[in-house]
């Protein structure tokens, strides 16, 4: 049936200068990865010197089916090589087969050809780089050509557990119609949403009349072939076979006896397979049994025969609870249900994420009420890295950790993706988010969405799943100063840092992306509390006093020394303003006087602004207070302004106020009535159709 092997015999040798080994390096492992053994000099310190070494690598080309030389201006200048090439040339009359994979696409043929004795004139040449490596394992699995004979074996079922399952009928329906009409079934979804549960519930109901196999892919369709505990076959030379042959021979024998032996109504599931870096995946779709498979992304192919079914989120809420209830092992209070629907509306009824939060709070002892009750909604909350838990959580934090491979990301990809978590859950404009990120970013996006990092909304807004934004969050445990974010944070922070001299629309659309960002790191430091006062001065305008003025009482914590005094600096001064400022627009008025009176003493009478809001505050604060007790803090300001900012929006903004604390007093209306006046003569000429703060009824 097939050809006895020595245990030294190996699919590939690779010929390389030593200048090459990085490079050499990553291709051994390409091969291996994709089950097709490999002999390299690096891989052996016992290859000793002279004939020895000579030798060695002469047994080693006649026990390789294919010797693969790396071309590049190294190897050709190479004596070594030269001389390995000659060997394999020797070799060619036993079957091996010579490709050269060229390193330097700007190497020239009539270069190397003489270099190599023209032995590759004529031989297949195929450029080496990252996208042509599926082209490059095709190429050779072709090569490796090995006959066998048609055997009958027993195909073992694969034990599928019973697992809790609810709901899905209707996708469970339409399954079963394709695998009948189409025979190769492919369902595709975000990781986590329940395409593993679906086939394991196929393939339990299949197995009552039908031979079922199912089997994880994690390393490519050849692995689960060659690993006997995943496809389990008897057969009479199976061993045999297994002691003779490399990994790939071993798979495509295994592969065969499975095309003879399952019959039409035999079920093949391949769970997580990655479509388009699969190189098998043609073979299995030659096969006569019926095939579903599971895959994050559709396949670019338009050739493949595949029907395709898209597995979504629960929608039904009392599926999702009766899931959530199974994991959190009691019945949910009623007056914790409306939470609950909210929680399943965060996490998009993702199926993972419910079946976790149901394990945690189990565990924990929490309610959906306490996940609600933190400003910035976490699936995992402070619980991925404890390291005082169950061992079944453990399990699922694992899971859930390796839902999606950040490894195999690009820089471009980790960067578009870590400045992501800093996005509303709800989404972000995407024309917005290429604004701040650049044009370059934008085929970047599309990529990523194709394979299903990135989600969309009405083909305008992108987000990342919040199960997804967790995975990267604490994969690369993100902090306010990490360069790519803080590129990115600085440019919001510019966009807002003129706020008061846009209009409300363009400032409220930038609201929930501010609060994000803040919620994402909420602890200012020294070395940040600038943009801390930018971000809560944006929030003060747009009416969201009590964030601004959290955040500005965390920077006030910063200007405190360790035996508690403040260190009254100009920094601390200016945070004391908008403190300030924020608790006069709050309508409380005793705290406004405190943090203003603070600026007064830092600044004395050199910050208008802090003059009269402190004027106007004391003003609130004490209903006894006097107009002459406060006055001169208003003609402080003025002066400043009129010396300093004569005729522009801040002389008018100390006009309107002095005013307005005559009005209060119902006292000299005439001089309150020309103050107004002059403000609101300014405000009209700035901004004739807009909302200015000169209020008529003053006038």
């Amino acid at each position: 049936m097939f050809i006895t092997r020595g245990n030294s015999v190996k699919d590939i040798f690779i010929s390389h200068s030593s200048k090459d080994e990085d490079t050499a390096t990553k291709i051994y492992k390409l091969f291996e990865d994709n089950g097709l053994s490999c002999w390299a000099s690096f891989c052996h310190d016992d290859l000793g010197m002279g004939d020895t070494y000579t030798e060695k690598i002469a047994e080693a080309i006649r026990n390789s089916k294919i010797f693969v030389v790396l071309l590049s201006s190294n190897s050709v200048m190479s004596e070594q090589v030269h001389q390995e090439v000659i060997m394999a040339n020797d070799n060619q009359k036993y079957g091996l087969k010579i490709v050269a994979l060229v390193l330097d696409e700007s190497l020239e043929q009539n270069y190397y050809h003489p270099k190599t004795d023209l032995v590759l004139a004529g031989k297949e040449t195929i450029t080496w780089c990252r996208d042509n490596e599926k082209h490059i394992l095709e190429k050779m699995g072709d090569l490796i050509e090995y006959k066998f004979e048609k055997s009958r074996a027993q195909i073992i079922c694969t034990d599928i557990p019973k697992a809790f399952f609810c709901g899905r009928e209707n996708e469970m329906l339409e399954i079963d119609s394709a695998l009948d009409s189409y025979r190769k079934v492919c369902l595709y979804g975000i990781g986590g949403i329940g395409k593993t549960s679906i086939v394991e519930e196929i393939g339990l109901k299949e197995k009552v009349n039908s031979t079922v196999i199912y089997a994880q892919v994690d390393k490519g369709i050849l692995n689960v072939l060659s690993d006997d505990n995943l496809i389990k076959i008897e057969a009479e030379d199976l061993l045999e076979a297994k002691r003779s042959m490399s990994d790939y021979m071993y798979a495509m024998y295994k592969y065969n006896l499975l095309k003879v032996n399952l019959g039409k109504n035999d079920l093949l599931i391949l769970d997580n397979v990655d479509l388009d870096a699969e190189p098998f995946l043609d073979k299995i779709l030659e096969l006569d049994c019926k095939v579903l498979f599971t895959t994050r992304k559709k396949s670019t192919k338009k050739q493949l025969k595949i029907k395709y079914i898209e597995i979504k989120g629960i929608k039904d809420e009392q599926v999702l609870e009766s899931v959530f209830c199974e994991y959190y092992k009691k019945q949910v209070e009623e007056n914790q249900i409306k939470d609950l629907k909210k929680i399943f509306e965060l996490v998009n009824y993702h199926t993972l994420s419910v079946v976790l939060l149901g394990q945690q709070m189990s565990y924990w002892g929490e309610n959906p009420s306490d996940y609600l009750a933190d400003t910035n909604f976490s699936i995992t909350r402070k619980h991925l890295k404890n390291t005082e838990i169950s061992d079944e959580l453990s399990d699922m934090y694992k899971v859930i950790s390796g839902l999606m491979d950040v490894s195999i990301l690009a820089k471009s990809e980790r960067k578009v993706l870590k400045i992501m978590t800093l996005l509303p859950i709800q989404g972000y404009l995407r024309i917005g988010f290429l604004r701040l990120m650049g044009d370059e970013y934008e085929e970047t996006i599309s990529k990523l969405e194709q394979q299903g990092w990135i989600c969309s909304k009405d083909n305008a807004y992108i987000y990342l799943h919040p199960i997804i934004r967790e995975i990267i969050i604490n994969e690369y445990d993100l902090q306010f100063e990490d360069s790519e974010l803080k590129s990115f944070i600085d440019k919001v922070i510019n966009m807002i840092d003129n706020s008061w001299n846009k209009s409300y629309e363009d400032n409220i659309a930038q609201k929930e992306l501010v609060l994000s960002i803040y919620f994402n790191f909420p602890n200012p430091t020294i070395y940040s509390f600038r943009k801390y006062l930018v971000i809560s001065k944006f929030l003060w305008i747009i009416n969201c006093m009590d964030v601004s003025v959290e955040i500005q009482n965390k920077v006030k914590l910063l200007f405190i020394n360790e035996e508690g005094k403040h260190v009254n600096t100009i920094d601390e001064g200016e945070t004391a303003i908008q403190l300030g400022f924020t608790y006069h627009g709050k309508g409380e008025y005793a705290e406004a006087v405190k943090e203003l009176t603070t600026a007064v003493k830092i600044f004395g009478n050199k910050y208008a602004s802090a003059l009269s809001h402190l004027a106007q505050a004391k003003m609130y604060a004490d209903k006894g207070c006097s107009l002459e007790s406060i006055e001169e803090l208003l003609s402080d300001s003025l002066e400043i302004r009129k010396k300093y900012c004569a005729n522009t929006r801040n002389e008018a903004a100390s006009n309107h106020l002095y005013a307005k604390v005559l009005s209060n007093y119902n006292t000299r209306l005439d001089e309150a009535i020309a103050m107004e006046k002059s403000a609101l003569q300014f405000f009209k000429k700035e901004d004739p159709d807009g909302v200015n703060v000169s209020s008529a009824e003053y006038i």
